[in-house]
């Protein structure tokens, strides 16, 4: 059974009861794609065992920085704009709920397997995000997918998975596409 708990700088937890007897820590980076869901399927299948895995889901929200008109505009000229306070506000609650959509979804692929499962929500970047959680957290092992990318798109765009293969100081498996 999965227990949702937030927490003040984690927003989300999934899953409870005593995790003294797990000893290793497995993290799932999520994006709410297919190809990561797949990933997680394939672990929960192939890799997670419950009686000693302890599984952190973790997914990364976008940051949401406020719009101003064109430079010169009336709305513009003092350092304050009204309403974008509450538009980033409202901006930031909707990724957050959209957040903890996709860890419950992902959570639940661990329901009949009773494998502890933790999801953790996080704001930022994903490449260097995901980096600091990993050098403060300490897994064994990081599963994430690969989104197949060409080597082109890769270089031009970033891949978050070549990015944690290369500087993860953690074990990285990356899974393809499933076909």
């Amino acid at each position: 059974m999965l227990v949702f708990h937030l927490e003040n700088h984690k927003d989300l937890v999934l899953g409870a009861g005593e995790t003294s007897h797990l000893t290793r820590s497995i993290l799932l980076p999520i994006d709410g794609s297919e190809t990561s869901y797949e990933a997680v399927v394939w672990a929960n299948s192939h890799l997670i065992n419950p009686e000693t895995d302890n599984v952190i889901l973790i997914h990364c929200r976008q940051i949401f920085f406020p719009t101003f008109k064109p430079f010169g505009s009336a709305e513009t000229h003092g350092l304050a704009v009204e309403g974008v306070s509450e538009k980033q506000d409202a901006m930031d609650e909707e990724s957050k709920r959209a957040s903890h959509e996709i860890l419950e979804h992902f959570g639940k692929v661990f329901l009949d397997s009773k494998v502890h499962v933790r999801g953790v929500s996080i704001v930022g970047e994903p490449r260097h995000t995901l980096m600091e959680y990993i050098t403060e957290h300490k897994p064994d092992l990081v599963i994430m997918a690969s989104h197949g990318k060409s080597a082109l798109k890769a270089a031009l765009m970033g891949s978050v998975s070549r990015y944690l293969v290369t500087h993860s100081p953690s074990a990285v498996t990356i899974i393809p596409p499933q076909k």
